[in-house]
């Protein structure tokens, strides 16, 4: 039973060390990863070496770790497993077709949403949306459309450990206001965002709910600002809600049972 204990007790802390150089942008030093993994210098050391034998650390000519290649293989094992993504691609792929935009999935990581899978537009001049990119939920619609499916206290908790950082001027950085525009967004039943993150982009999305008739993912049609016309913008609202509405039945989701707590109306879009 000991040897047990410790056995799993040396797993929790090689998750400790990969989890303290996933959340860094830049490779990191023994003693930097020791100190966010809450670990001593010897015993980190010891599990980068045997993290390193499994592929999922790297030592860079610096002295550095950064995450190996094998921990990719195991992002693209887990996509490949969930259900969404099996089930997305191919309305996914009808919705671009409909309006020539990309067009996203996209699901929930932390405080921050990530695309998982993206349908690019045809056109010379799109929007790229890349797999695995994270943006902080407050900063775009699709975020706030994530936060709309989360209950009012985990939205409060939410706001409490956040920071409301602005990335362009139409960046929402009072609380009083985000909650406004949740509320709207819960309203409408989709979001549509402007330039936001200060990329010159435009989003629109419509959350796509499981059986349970909770909010597990995203269906985002980005666009550069500079085509968004309001014929484009209706066409994107209309492929977006409708794409996610057929995701979602094939995932089991009932609308006559009623969504928690994103319904959609008949009111028009806002941005």
């Amino acid at each position: 039973m000991k040897a047990d204990r410790l056995g799993v007790r040396a797993v929790e802390r090689a998750i400790d060390v990969l989890g303290a150089l996933a959340v860094a942008d830049t490779p990191q030093t023994l003693t930097a990863i020791a100190a966010n993994a809450g670990l001593s210098l010897p015993t980190t050391l010891r599990l980068l070496r045997t993290l390193r034998g499994q592929r999922l650390v790297v030592a860079v000519e610096d002295g550095r770790y950064l995450l190996g290649a094998r921990v990719l293989e195991f992002s693209h094992a887990y996509l490949r497993q969930l259900d969404v993504v099996s089930v997305a691609r191919p309305f996914l792929t009808a919705a671009r077709n409909r309006v020539n935009e990309t067009v996203v999935l996209v699901v929930r990581s932390g405080d921050a949403w990530v695309p998982v899978v993206s349908v690019e537009a045809t056109q010379p001049i799109r929007r790229v949306m890349r797999p695995g990119e994270t943006t902080p939920l407050y900063a775009s619609g699709t975020g706030k459309l994530l936060l709309a499916g989360e209950s009012d206290a985990e939205i409060e908790a939410y706001l409490a450990r956040t920071e409301l950082v602005p990335f362009s001027n139409t960046t929402v950085v009072d609380p009083a206001e985000l909650r406004t525009q949740i509320a709207d967004i819960r309203a409408l039943g989709y979001s549509c965002s402007v330039n936001e993150r200060g990329a010159g982009g435009v989003g629109v999305s419509a959350p796509i709910h499981d059986h349970h008739g909770q909010v597990v993912a995203a269906c985002m049609i980005a666009a550069p600002v500079s085509r968004f016309t309001p014929d484009v913008r209706a066409a994107c609202i209309d492929a977006a809600v409708e794409a996610a509405a057929d995701v979602s039945r094939a995932l089991g989701f009932d609308p006559a049972a009623g969504a928690r707590p994103i319904t959609r109306s008949g009111k028009q879009g806002s941005t």
